[in-house]
């Protein structure tokens, strides 16, 4: 099976093999179904298409195009699932915002044609580490990245660990970002280590992350930080119109994942 994910004018498609062994079996209403996966959507990317086809000798066997805003307003409109429409009303309008700060395919806006949902509640600014930075990046899951001045920590043998404090009830989760894996940056002619973290789900963008980078046995950097607390830094404090518009579509969507999935401190 191929996937072909047709992007904007001057952006490279992107397309995938899936091996038939990838594929997974589900059973739906008793008719048994494979279920072929495409994570790579980036919010700015939900009114693309997605084009699957199965071929084998022989020939094309099955072809079918849609995309990630198609089925969100599907699901709005058949759905009877309160919780499910306001999750994907949030959803497309997240993607818009997206498709908007980032000037992609503004032409075709994943909201067209829907209301706004209610935006989420800011909480008081936390206070932001002086020493250390970070920054989103907007992909099928958030990547949330620590930036860590280089004159804060020594050249070789260290090791960077992200424990992922998520809701009573869930397993958490942790990562460890070996050195070779770190990014170099520059920022306002600082030099940074920038250490990625990739699986925070929507529902989780209220989860701590704690960063803690250690020599020998010894701690040389920890922070903590949550997804939600950088995005209303940027809502409370941006002064770019379109980056406040896309945060807050950002804390609203999460909110309704948290609640549509029972993520929430009462569950």
């Amino acid at each position: 099976a191929t996937i072909l994910q047709d992007r904007a004018e001057g952006f490279e498609d992107k397309s995938i093999t899936v091996e038939q062994a990838n594929w997974e079996t589900l059973t739906s209403e008793g008719v048994e179904y494979w279920r072929i996966r495409y994570i790579g959507v980036a919010a700015k990317e939900m009114t693309d298409n997605l084009t699957l086809t199965i071929s084998d000798a022989s020939g094309v066997i099955v072809t079918d195009t849609y995309s990630v805003a198609a089925y969100a307003k599907e699901r709005i409109e058949k759905s009877t699932d309160e919780n499910m429409k306001s999750l994907m009303n949030a959803l497309l309008h997240y993607g818009a915002a997206a498709q908007v700060y980032f000037d992609y395919r503004t032409d075709a806006l994943a909201n067209a044609g829907l209301a706004a949902p209610a935006a989420a509640a800011l909480a008081a600014a936390a206070n932001a580490s002086t020493t250390v930075k970070h920054n989103l990046t907007l992909e099928s899951n958030i990547n949330f990245s620590f930036f860590v001045p280089k004159s804060a920590v020594a050249a070789e043998g260290l090791a960077a660990t992200i424990p992922h404090d998520r809701l009573e009830g869930s397993n958490d989760k942790s990562a460890v970002v070996a050195q070779a894996a770190w990014e170099s940056f520059t920022s306002g002619g600082v030099e940074y280590w920038r250490i990625r973290y990739t699986e925070v789900a929507p529902k989780e963008i209220g989860d701590t992350l704690t960063l803690t980078i250690t020599s020998g046995a010894d701690t040389v950097v920890t922070d903590s930080y949550t997804v939600a607390q950088y995005a209303q830094e940027r809502v409370q404090n941006s002064s770019n119109a379109n980056m406040k518009a896309l945060m807050q579509a950002l804390l609203t969507y999460g909110a309704a994942a948290q609640v549509y999935f029972g993520y929430t401190a009462a569950n």
